[in-house]
């Protein structure tokens, strides 16, 4: 499975590939760290699945994601964050995300069931 990981934290990147090493799915991460890194991905590449922190610096979530579908991405997107917005859910769901992970309880189960469940 091919996934485009965006967040600015590398940090927090590092974390991720650690927790997808330890589960059972076989993954290509390519992490980028901007919005308009991302886009560039996208248009020269397919990806399964975006995850994508919802704030990336100046830039938050649902920006980043509408200029991924604007570069071609239609694929499910799972969103990473430290703080879940009330009604997150539902204000990105439209564009493609249903899942959202809080970043300060992140498992390698929660993110394989989480990946799984939208791919």
């Amino acid at each position: 499975m091919r996934i485009l990981y965006v967040d600015d934290s590398s940090a927090d990147a590092m974390l991720v590939r650690r927790l997808l090493a330890k589960s059972a799915i076989d993954v290509e991460l390519v992490h980028c760290m901007t919005r308009e890194e991302a886009v560039e991905h996208v248009r020269s590449g397919a990806f399964d699945l975006v995850l994508l922190d919802d704030y990336l610096g100046l830039v938050r979530g649902e920006q980043a994601l509408e200029a991924l579908i604007g570069a071609g991405y239609s694929g499910p997107t799972v969103m990473l964050t430290g703080v879940i917005r009330e009604g997150a859910e539902a204000s990105l769901s439209h564009l493609g995300c249903n899942v959202w992970l809080d970043k300060n309880h992140l498992d390698p189960q929660a993110l394989e069931d989480a990946i799984r469940k939208v791919t």
